[in-house]
């Protein structure tokens, strides 16, 4: 291979080639085993999926009270 005469685009063909083989000789293959032992995780943890039982919520019946105070407790938070 001939030289190039620029040293800086030299060397980033050489790193640039070398992130290829990396990536394809080693990051990828380790991406695909990840990958594959996410699914086989995800596979095993699945559960049967069942219905909800259906909710019933009671409707109370609620009365309005008025809070009557006492005299005394009036007269002795007015003194406070």
């Amino acid at each position: 291979m001939a030289r190039l005469k620029n040293p800086v685009i030299d060397t980033s063909v050489v790193v640039l080639g070398a992130a290829v083989a990396l990536g394809e000789r080693v990051l990828f293959p380790l991406l695909k085993a990840a990958v594959a032992t996410l699914e086989s995780l995800v596979t095993s943890l699945e559960a049967t999926s069942s219905p909800l039982p259906q909710l019933e919520v009671s409707t109370k019946e609620f009365e309005l009270v008025e809070a009557i105070q006492p005299v005394e407790v009036k007269e002795s938070i007015a003194t406070r």
